[in-house]
């Protein structure tokens, strides 16, 4: 039972450690680096952190399941030169480059409604992300978990009392579309 728990941690350092290096990257990293339409290739790695155990688990079955099942090449992400953000051709909202990272703020009926950020680096060509998904399985009135999601995920514990969802993380590999 201790083992999720070990290897969650090591995977918050891991992350943490990203984030650091993308500060790094970023600065140095031309910002048109990015410009261009990406493909989906594959999952490389997932991680849930949540206070219980048993919601952890069930967080990072269902990463698992849903990412190893997209094919490569199932979307698409475009970067232009003017700074739009397109996902599958559709135009989603506008990208800036912050001290750490990729921000991209979508825009829905004249009004700012979700703004994250893609924490990115280029390895040998390829676009790498990691994206959380926390919110994914959060209450859409608060940080905690939503709790008719964890059941569905066959979470059975713990559910009577506030969970906070801390991170769903997937670091995810693209190629450039020549």
């Amino acid at each position: 039972m201790k083992k999720p728990i070990i290897l969650s941690s090591i995977f918050l350092l891991m992350i943490s450690s990203v984030f650091i290096s993308c500060n790094d990257d970023i600065k140095d990293m031309p910002q048109n680096t990015i410009i261009g339409k990406w493909q989906y290739s594959h999952l490389i790695e997932y991680s849930a952190d949540a206070k219980y155990e048993e919601t952890v688990e069930a967080i990072n079955k269902d990463l698992k399941n849903r990412w190893e099942r997209v094919e490569a090449g199932a979307f698409t992400y475009d970067f232009t030169s003017d700074k739009k953000y397109l996902y599958n051709n559709e135009f989603k909202g506008m990208y800036t480059f912050t001290g750490s990272g990729l921000v991209i703020t979508n825009k829905e009926n004249d009004k700012y409604v979700d703004e994250g950020s893609l924490q990115f680096s280029i390895v040998d060509e390829q676009l790498i992300v990691l994206h959380n998904l926390a919110s994914e399985y959060r209450d859409e009135n608060n940080q905690y978990a939503n709790i008719e999601l964890l059941k569905s995920l066959g979470v059975t514990i713990s559910l009577d009392i506030t969970q906070p969802i801390y991170g769903a993380w997937v670091k995810l590999s693209f190629t450039k579309v020549k």
